[in-house]
């Protein structure tokens, strides 16, 4: 399945920021900035298997080259299951409905 990991991520026609700038102003999230983070946050009390790891980190690198990638069931399933590090449930749906392509998770 092929996904745009460029895109912007939008709240009620309203862009997202969830990382800063150097100059600490608020940068619009895509959705390959956001799994990233998603990937990369790991609970300091959850035991994460090396292999898992290496998959999460793996994946994390090839989205970081942005636009668009042929990612697999198994990919996405990853990263929908990552998604429970941000606690903002409207922004976890809104990045669920984006992988699964759903053209309505921009107008939520």
């Amino acid at each position: 399945m092929k996904i745009d990991f460029s895109k912007i991520v939008v709240i009620r026609g309203e862009p997202v920021s969830i990382e800063r700038d150097k100059e600490d102003k608020p940068v619009q999230a895509t959705l390959g900035s956001a799994i990233r983070i998603a990937l990369n946050a790991v609970k300091p009390d959850a035991h994460v298997e090396l292999e898992a790891m290496i998959r999460r980190g793996r994946l994390s690198l090839r989205i970081a080259e942005g636009g668009i990638l042929d990612v697999t069931a198994q990919e996405v399933t990853q990263m929908q299951s990552a998604l429970s590090a941000f606690i903002i449930p409207e922004l976890i749906v809104v990045l669920h409905d984006m992988l699964e392509q759903k053209d309505a998770a921009s107008d939520v």
